[in-house]
């Protein structure tokens, strides 16, 4: 529960992956963020989720309904994992060398799972971290993206450059999870169980070479 960034997608040339990383270095150089890179081979058979929207139980915030499929990879996973701020939630830049498309690899119980729609949450997070993530956002895409980087900003902003809406929903979230009664009639928030954090460099390696 959260004004969340999503996005899918990935580089127009995959032959440009180098430059874009080290774009994404320098701006995570400039702004001071904390970010791990990696390169890991990524073969074998991985459940992959989407999210398709629903209409949610706040104004103006969607649900999402998750679906499933199995893909065969025989790739690499290659790209940085950002900190913009110990509230938000990592900004996951990790593309497959191969075409360019951003994905995120899990630990399942059972196997790996994949996800070709990432997001990340920054409610918790100072509003300059939104408007930051945007403006890196911006900058993958124009410069690598225009055509295969798709952003879905839950605010807005990220088309507009208007504070004042993102600035309400934060509000209008905010004010939720202050009021447990809302909180309790909120169910499928309620349910959606805890934040999913990046594996860390250790737990890729032994799991994906």
């Amino acid at each position: 529960m959260g004004v969340t960034i999503h996005y899918h997608g990935g580089l127009d040339d995959p032959a440009q992956l180098e430059a874009a990383l080290a774009m994404l270095r320098a701006e995570c150089k400039q702004r001071n963020w904390p970010y791990r890179a990696h390169d890991f081979k990524a073969s074998g058979t991985f459940e992959t989720y989407s999210v398709r929207s629903v209409p949610g139980d706040l104004p103006g915030v969607d649900d999402g309904v998750v679906e499933t499929d199995y893909v065969e990879l025989n790739t690499r996973w290659r790209g940085l994992i950002i900190e913009p701020h110990p509230e938000s939630e990592h900004l996951v830049l990790m593309f497959d060398p191969s075409n360019g498309r951003l994905m995120m690899l899990m630990d399942v119980a059972d196997g790996h799972s994949l996800s070709y729609h990432l997001f990340i949450k920054t409610q918790f997070a100072p509003v300059e971290t939104h408007v930051a993530v945007c403006e890196v956002l911006h900058r993958l895409q124009s410069e690598f993206g225009r055509k295969n980087l798709h952003i879905n900003d839950e605010s807005g902003y990220f088309d507009s450059g208007d504070l004042e809406p993102l600035l309400k929903m934060r509000k209008i979230i905010e004010d939720a999870i202050n009021n447990p009664e809302l909180v309790l009639r909120l169910t499928r928030w309620a349910t959606t169980g805890d934040r999913v954090e990046p594996p860390d460099e250790e737990q890729l390696a032994g799991r994906l070479n």
